[in-house]
Parts: C-alpha cells; sequence; structure tokens
C-alpha cells in the first residue's frame, strides 16, 4: 500500500530536479585551454563568476553593457597528444595555423639475418647513405667497425688494414664525428689503463680502411667520458662528461678543429653552463649553413641570407638532460646559441608539459618539421624509458606524439631502451642496439615516421 506522503515526496524530487536541469542550462559555459599568462586566469575567473539574468536583455542594453575580456583564442592551437594541451605560437602555415593538427607516430621494424651483435654505448654516423658502427659494449668490449648500406639494406663488417698492435684499443662511451671522409673518434673507457677514458684522438680513414694516431698541435683536455660531441663541418664541439682521475664531472666546452688539430675553450657569456654527464646535445640549424665550408660556430658561412626559409626560433646547440655534479636526474635544456663571437648560453622558455628528467637518452633533429625528438634513457627510480617527446623549436613548445603500429603486427609502444643510438634519414628515425632493464637489445632497426594530420 502506497502512502500519500510518498507520493508527494517524490513529486518534489521530480520538481527539484526539473528545477536544476533549469538552472544548469541557464549557467555560463567556459571553455578551458591551456593558460599562457595571469591576464588568462582573471578573465576565466571573470567570466566564471558573471551573474546571468535569466530575463531577456533588448538590444539597446546589449550595446549599453561592456563586453567581459575574453581569453584571445586565437592564441592557441591544439595538439593532440594522450589528451594533453600545447600551445604554440609560431607562423609556420604547416604547423601553426588556426587549424587543429594531431602528430601520429608510426612504427615498423627492419630486421636482419646478418648484422653486429647486440651492443650498448656504442658511436653511430651517417655519411652517403651510409652508417658506421664504432665500438661499444656488451658482455665484453668490442673495436670493430661495421658499415650499414641504405641503399640496399645491408650490413657488412669492414675489415681494417692496420696490423693487431696498431688497431686501437677497444671502447665504449666514446663520441664521433665525420670530418672529410675520416672517422674521428675521442674519449671513452677501455679495458686497458685500469678502466680509464683515453684522452688522444684516432682517426679512421673511410677510403683507406686504416687507423691513424694524430698529434694534438694545441691545447690539452681532461680525459673524460659521457659527454657529447656537437660536429660542425671542419669542427666539433666537446662539452661535459666525467674525468674519472679526479672524480669529477666536467661542465667544460671545447672546439677542436680538425684542419690544425688543435683544442680551444668555447668563448661564451651568459648563463654558466652547467656540470653534466650522459647528457644530450643537437645542433639545430639551416642545412645550409652546416654544409658549408665556411661555417663556423662564431659565424655565419659568407654569401648566405640571414633571413632563412626555415622559421627556426633559436639557432644553436640544444642541450638536455643528463645528470648533475650531484648525480641528480634533470630535464632543463640549455642552449648554445653560434654563429657570433662570444656565443650566448641561456635557459629558453618552452611552453608543455617537459619529458620525465633522465640519462642516457638520444636525440636527432628533423629539419622537415623542425623537430628535435627525444627518445628513451633511463628516468626515475631507474627506470628505462619507452617514450619518445619532440621539441617543436619553431614555437619552443614540447609535443608528445601518439604512436601508431604500421600494420595489424606492429607493435604499439617503442621498445625500452638506454645507451643505444639512432639517426634520421629519408623521413624515418631508425633506433638501435642499447640496453633494457633485462639485456642488451639487438641491432635491428626500430623505424619511427611522423604523419602531421588536421582533425
Amino acid at each position: 500500500m502506497t502512502h500519500y506522503f510518498q507520493i508527494e515526496k517524490y513529486n518534489k524530487n521530480i520538481s527539484k530536479t526539473e528545477r536544476n536541469k533549469y538552472l544548469i542550462k541557464k549557467m555560463p559555459r567556459i571553455q578551458v585551454k591551456s593558460l599562457k599568462s595571469e591576464e588568462d586566469i582573471e578573465s576565466l575567473k571573470k567570466l566564471a563568476f558573471k551573474k546571468d539574468n535569466i530575463k531577456k536583455k533588448s538590444k539597446s542594453e546589449k550595446k549599453e553593457e561592456k563586453p567581459v575580456n575574453k581569453i584571445p583564442m586565437n592564441l592557441f592551437r591544439r595538439m593532440s597528444f594522450n589528451g594533453m594541451l600545447a600551445t604554440n605560437y609560431s607562423k609556420n602555415k604547416s604547423l601553426t595555423s588556426n587549424n587543429k593538427h594531431q602528430v601520429n607516430a608510426i612504427i615498423s621494424f627492419i630486421k636482419f639475418a646478418y648484422k653486429p651483435r647486440a651492443l650498448g654505448l656504442f658511436s653511430v654516423n651517417v655519411i652517403d647513405n651510409k652508417v658506421y658502427l664504432y665500438g661499444g659494449l656488451s658482455t665484453s668490449f668490442n673495436n670493430d667497425i661495421w658499415c650499414y648500406d641504405i641503399a640496399f639494406s645491408k650490413w657488412e663488417k669492414i675489415k681494417c688494414k692496420n696490423s693487431k698492435n696498431d688497431e686501437p684499443v677497444p671502447r665504449f662511451g666514446h663520441s664521433s664525428i665525420i670530418i672529410n671522409n675520416n672517422l674521428i673518434i675521442f674519449g671513452g673507457e677501455t679495458p686497458k689503463n685500469n678502466l680509464k677514458p683515453i684522452e688522444d684522438l684516432i682517426v679512421y680513414n673511410i677510403e683507406n680502411r686504416k687507423f691513424t694516431y694524430p698529434r694534438i698541435k694545441k691545447g690539452k683536455i681532461a680525459q673524460r667520458k659521457g659527454h657529447i660531441c656537437i660536429p660542425a663541418t671542419y669542427s666539433m664541439l666537446i662539452y661535459g662528461g666525467i674525468n674519472l682521475d679526479t672524480s669529477k664531472i666536467e661542465n667544460t666546452a671545447y672546439i677542436f678543429n680538425g684542419k690544425n688539430m688543435t683544442f680551444i675553450p668555447l668563448d661564451y657569456i651568459g648563463d654558466k653552463l652547467p656540470s653534466l654527464i650522459y647528457h644530450n646535445g643537437i645542433f639545430a640549424n639551416h642545412f645550409n649553413h652546416y654544409t658549408s665550408d665556411s661555417f663556423s660556430f662564431y659565424k655565419l658561412p659568407l654569401g648566405l641570407p640571414h633571413n632563412r626559409v626555415q622559421k627556426i626560433k633559436i639557432e644553436g646547440i640544444y642541450i638536455f638532460g643528463g645528470l648533475n655534479e650531484k648525480y641528480q636526474l634533470n630535464n632543463k635544456v640549455y642552449l648554445i646559441s653560434v654563429c657570433k663571437k662570444p656565443c650566448i648560453v641561456f635557459k629558453p622558455k618552452i611552453d608543455g608539459i617537459p619529458p620525465e628528467p633522465r640519462y642516457n637518452s638520444k636525440m636527432v633533429f628533423i629539419e622537415d618539421y623542425n623537430f628535435i625528438v627525444i627518445s628513451g634513457g633511463i628516468g626515475r627510480l631507474q627506470r628505462v624509458l619507452n617514450d619518445l617527446m619532440i621539441l617543436n623549436i619553431e614555437s619552443l613548445n614540447w609535443i608528445k606524439p601518439i604512436f601508431e603500429p604500421e600494420n595489424y603486427y606492429s607493435p604499439r609502444w617503442l621498445i625500452p631502451r638506454t645507451e643505444h643510438e639512432m639517426f634520421f634519414n629519408n623521413g624515418k628515425i631508425y633506433i638501435l642496439g642499447g640496453r633494457n632493464e633485462n639485456n642488451y637489445c639487438n641491432m635491428d632497426f626500430e623505424c619511427v615516421q611522423f604523419e602531421i594530420t588536421n582533425f
């Protein structure tokens, strides 16, 4: 038997629900996006607490009414990366127009029957559609040179013409660049000399297939490993690393001149370069500058226009991550602005959510999109990472792409790895080697290709 007070209570609840629905419809609707300044926050507060009159206003009242400050929505651009938003203020039509874009990372694999053994802490250099791999560490030290032909997708082990007594000592954690068909190798650790790093330079001639040991004419560098090496035509910048003689993490930077065989300290002003080890760096600059014979860290090449086709916001060397002098992780970005003397060092302001702090990650520069791509490394709690982060250097903002497999059988995530290498060629990023939390990764290529679509 139903009582009358229950029916009355039920009707009252229905009327309250309908009334609440009516009030919700009349409430002002606010679209929240990433905030840039305190003025945007105040404008949101005004919109949220504005009293809404239910009565309709006449046209004259609407004209007299002062408009509320609204957020300038044309400043924002939505980029899809796992539900987060990034702001972009560049004027490049391909990536920063009012249209909304999505960055997809398509994963694929290239597997080989004949390839180098699984390695970590090796070096990779690309020249004339060929990839040269040297050194590294796995179950033992490695002293081999391998060449990968991109056109024929084939690995080849190179036999050097040096005698056994004249061969270089196996090493890992070194750096290498290619200058004038010469592979220049610097630093690293070796099984000899009580595992101390090597201070001399080794030059491998690609045509003659022979190692030589040039004499340094000027300058002396502290023995180091875990440093970065940034090439530029006939010179290279060496920065950071650890001095195992003093157990000190270095903050010194030197420029090596490949023609004169000299080391000169980097002349710079601004912020002091931090002491870092196992950090990463890349040169983001115009391709014509980089390949010009007259290019230098202190001046632009002759005969090239200053107004470049590319829209890089700041041309220079971008340094990311690593361990500081207290062996703490960091995810800060330092920028060395080059093409002037002295160079300028500072920390640029970057929008968006930064990557997790890490060390032993890798970076590549993609000129087509003006992207700096960061892959892998060791993060918090010594966890090996498998993410991929993009720094758009046109607008200086972080982007996290959406992973998409190439086909049904392709993986949906990258393999976790650190101490690996990667390079960019013909529209693809190639990732190889390194190790994860259990063992060393093989030398099959893990390829990533970006697609930017409207949505």
